[in-house]
């Protein structure tokens, strides 16, 4: 647990990883059962609670892990409540890095109230977003170059780790913005001051920029994979050709030597030559040529 205080109020930080059950929870928050069940379950999605006979706002919204999962990044609920003078951050292990960013932007920005230090924390949690988003991009500009060279297993993998990321982030993001543009319609935007109200403001535009920028980033990923399908499509149809080919060349020294056997005899010419067999392999060729110029122009009008 984590006590720092700014102007009249106090910000408290728990990680839950640290707790040894929710009864803890339970008590030192003044909170009912249902309630700490939800802010504490790990999938729990975006979402926006007020009570209004407690003055309590409880606010989840999805924050991006630093580092990738199974090659792909996906995210956890971070949980803040308020409540007059006093505001809870709820992180895990894989959240904990935020702490250090919310001390940051306290000491950058020094927020007055509890409402100033929510819109702050979800600015800064937005711009790890784009952090991530900017990552994602230059490691799709290198595997795209990769693939351009050499297509392989290994790289169209790495592409779809980066599709899967891409997937999650879009997905996050819509949910933290549908929160955000619950509270601007919620009846305790009157509460809050001009000031309050235009930090709102800049935490809903970055939520907005990033779910705009997952959403182009997904779309160009969409329009590459479907790019690469194609290639690796046509890459399929000239290997079937060439197998085609080769299957009808192979075929044709039997084609030849299968009209001879022992009802009908060899020609007298290749029986009694010494050079039979030169002139048997000589026309397997020929016919070899023949075949193989016939099939490539069938294979080429298609």
């Amino acid at each position: 647990m984590y006590t720092k205080t700014f102007s009249t109020n106090t910000w408290l930080a728990i990680n839950l990883d640290s707790l040894s059950d929710i009864t803890s929870l339970e008590d030192r928050l003044a909170i009912d059962e249902e309630l700490a069940a939800y802010i504490t379950d790990e999938n729990e999605m975006a979402r926006l609670e007020y009570d209004k006979d407690q003055g309590r706002l409880v606010l989840i919204y999805n924050v991006i892990h630093q580092e990738k999962e199974d090659n792909s990044y996906d995210s956890s609920p971070i949980t803040f409540i308020l409540k007059p003078n006093r505001v809870t951050t709820l992180v895990t292990n894989k959240t904990a890095y935020l702490l250090e960013r919310l001390n940051q932007m306290m000491t950058k920005y020094r927020p007055e109230t509890v409402y100033d230090f929510l819109f702050w924390s979800l600015v800064v949690i937005s711009k790890d977003y784009v952090k991530i988003l900017d990552r994602l991009d230059k490691e799709l500009t290198q595997t795209n170059h990769l693939i351009r060279q050499r297509t392989t297993k290994d790289r169209l993998l790495a592409l779809s780790d980066i599709e899967m990321s891409m997937i999650y982030i879009r997905s996050d993001s819509k949910q933290n913005l549908l929160v955000l543009e619950q509270l601007t319609a919620h009846g305790l935007i009157r509460q809050l001051s001009d000031e309050e109200r235009e930090k709102l403001d800049d935490a809903l535009i970055e939520a907005r920029q990033i779910l705009e920028m997952a959403e182009l980033n997904t779309q160009t990923m969409g329009q590459l994979s479907s790019t690469y399908n194609n290639v690796l499509n046509n890459q399929l149809n000239d290997t079937m050709k060439i197998l085609t080919v080769l299957s009808i060349l192979l075929a044709t020294p039997d084609i030849i030597t299968g009209f001879f056997g022992i009802n009908v005899p060899l020609p007298d010419f290749l029986v009694n030559s010494k050079l039979g067999w030169l002139m048997v392999i000589g026309i397997i060729v020929l016919v070899f040529l023949v075949v193989y110029r016939m099939v490539r122009s069938i294979l080429k009008e298609k």
